[in-house]
């Protein structure tokens, strides 16, 4: 019984890391929350954004952390207009839009892999 006690004390210290990545991040709060997260834990190896979330962004985020990273967007939106300026480039070929950031929406300052799929 001794042995018991300790070993459901690191369990659940374990699963109380692990929990918040399990969590879909819906919110700039929530995406701070992630990222913070897997800077500070290097066990951290994906984010999941809630289905179809669209989350404002009102100053940068940043990862830091050295372990591979995996973004899964499920066709979730960051928009980053409120976080500084941008512009918008047309590709006619590819008849895509894109947005470049002046001031860094998502800053990934890290030497690892880093994943963003939008499934």
């Amino acid at each position: 019984m001794n042995n018991v006690l300790p070993s459901i004390t690191v369990l659940s210290a374990m699963l109380s890391s692990f929990a918040f990545t399990m969590k879909p991040v819906d919110s700039e709060t929530s995406l701070n929350m992630a990222i913070k997260q897997a800077n500070r834990d290097s066990s951290t190896s994906s984010i999941v954004l809630k289905k179809d979330a669209a989350i404002s962004l009102t100053s940068p985020i940043i990862y830091t952390g050295k372990q591979a990273l995996s973004i899964e967007g499920n066709g979730a939106v960051l928009n980053g207009e409120k976080s500084g300026t941008y512009e918008e480039f047309y590709d006619k070929e590819e008849k895509i839009t894109t947005v470049r950031t002046n001031d860094g929406t998502l800053v990934f300052k890290t030497a690892a892999d880093i994943t963003i799929s939008g499934r």
